[in-house]
């Protein structure tokens, strides 16, 4: 595909010109054709319309209300760049209090709800200990945000527990006012439970996807059919594939093609969303910059499975295995491999030959110090039959710590999918060689621009 190209159309007489004085103002829109986004912005001729001796504007401001696009004009390029804006100002969602969350009866009528000094409604690690009378099965937790989104976000959670109970968080729903958590199992009084949740709203300039993005392998099924849940985007979504005959198969796959291919493959998050006690549990298995492909660990049935699945493509400083450090428990001769950045890694142990132990953690210290603890999220994302599960145990401005829980068997891979909430700037450019979304291509870009006559 070639590169994208602009072209300026200005206001028709008299709301085109201006040229009063020693300059001269030009008034009209911008239309983007379509390609992929060029190295320092997309070029734009005002040539045919400058009032003499071809000079280029100095200054030119862009403005459009439509998909949410910001849109800057480079003097030294005579280019348009295109930023996606933050969802929050300053780079980072409102923070949260206990007083945000509630928790059903279900969690006992004492029960004791803590979030993290630097939770916030994208991001956040909720100490839940329940007590007192009713404790039953399938609590939930509700959030109520404190800033409400323009559309209901997607949701990944975890457990960032070490314990040995049983069961699991989930995220079930959300609205652009409240999300809700469910842990799957009935919890133990007085003991510490806790949640780890990342969420992404889906953005209006993120192409929309439809069941015909995604194709399911042979192993969910004869009749088994995939529909969405809410609204969902290449970049956060929510599904459900119902399974009601036919043949089943160990680990059946989902492959998710993009509306919009990106300029990297990106790295994605997943879980499942649904309250069954059916074993079996959702990877991220590969992407490419058109795919990305999902694996069901387990063998599917005949009832109706609920998953989602966020990603982050953030400008942050790579990771090499240097940054990390496997314990003694993950055996001797233990390696670690990596691939992405600070925001969203994949991680790679290749447990030793022997004397391996319950419970080891891997350590990745920053390549640089943050300016506050991150808040993270982390999930299984190997094939392994062994049982266990990942947990972000602690983070600072230095270091993460994620903690195996379970004990690995000798030679075996664990991967460990994470993503880290970084400080995130207000607006971020297009990456080179990206697509063009069409949202940009439908939009219409007012401009103003000066120039000097001569």
């Amino acid at each position: 595909m070639s590169a994208a190209s602009c072209s300026f159309s200005p206001n028709s007489y008299p709301y085109g010109k201006d040229e009063t004085l020693n300059h001269a103002r030009l008034e009209g829109t911008i239309a983007v054709a379509a390609g992929t986004y060029p190295a320092n912005g997309i070029p734009v001729s005002f040539v045919s319309n400058l009032v003499s001796a071809n000079v280029s504007p100095f200054v030119a401001w862009l403005e459009s209300q439509s998909f949410g696009w910001v849109y800057k004009f480079d003097p030294t390029y005579q280019t348009m760049h295109i930023f996606q804006s933050a969802q929050f100002a300053g780079g980072y969602p409102p923070g949260v209090v206990a007083a945000n969350f509630a928790a059903s009866a279900n969690m006992g009528t004492t029960v004791t709800l803590a979030p993290s000094a630097t939770s916030n409604q994208q991001a956040f690690a909720l100490t839940v200990t329940p007590s007192g009378a009713g404790i039953g099965a399938n609590g939930y937790i509700t959030l109520t945000f404190p800033v409400p989104y323009v559309q209901a976000p997607t949701f990944v959670c975890c457990r960032g527990d070490s314990l040995a109970d049983a069961g699991y968080w989930v995220f079930t729903s959300s609205t652009t006012t409240a999300a809700i958590f469910t842990f799957i199992g009935t919890p133990t009084t007085g003991h510490v439970y806790v949640l780890e949740a990342y969420g992404i709203a889906s953005n209006l300039a993120q192409p929309a996807i439809t069941a015909a993005a995604f194709s399911i392998s042979a192993g969910w099924g004869a009749t088994s059919a995939l529909t969405i849940l809410g609204t969902s985007t290449q970049n956060a979504f929510a599904i459900q594939i119902a399974d009601s005959g036919g043949t089943y198969g160990a680990n059946p796959t989902i492959t998710l093609t993009f509306p919009t291919p990106y300029a990297t493959a990106p790295q994605f998050v997943c879980c499942r969303v649904d309250a069954l006690s059916n074993a079996g549990y959702l990877v991220f298995t590969s992407s490419t910059t058109t795919t990305a492909t999902f694996t069901f660990i387990g063998t599917a049935a005949a009832v109706t499975y609920k998953f989602a699945a966020i990603l982050l493509q953030p400008k942050a400083s790579a990771l090499a295995a240097s940054n990390f450090a496997a314990s003694a428990n993950f055996g001797t001769g233990a390696a670690v491999s990596v691939t992405g950045n600070m925001g969203a890694f994949t991680a790679s142990v290749a447990a030793g030959s022997a004397s391996t132990g319950a419970n080891p953690t891997l350590t990745l210290t920053f390549p640089v110090t943050l300016g506050q603890a991150p808040n993270a999220v982390v999930c299984r994302g190997d094939s392994q039959s062994t049982a266990g599960y990942w947990v972000v145990t602690s983070t600072s401005t230095t270091t993460l710590v994620l903690t195996f829980v379970g004990t690995p068997a000798a030679s075996t891979t664990y991967i460990a999918d994470v993503f880290v909430q970084l400080y995130a700037p207000g607006e971020e450019e297009l990456p080179v060689g990206a697509t063009v979304p069409a949202s940009v291509i439908a939009d219409t870009i007012y401009v103003e621009a000066i120039t000097t006559r001569v």
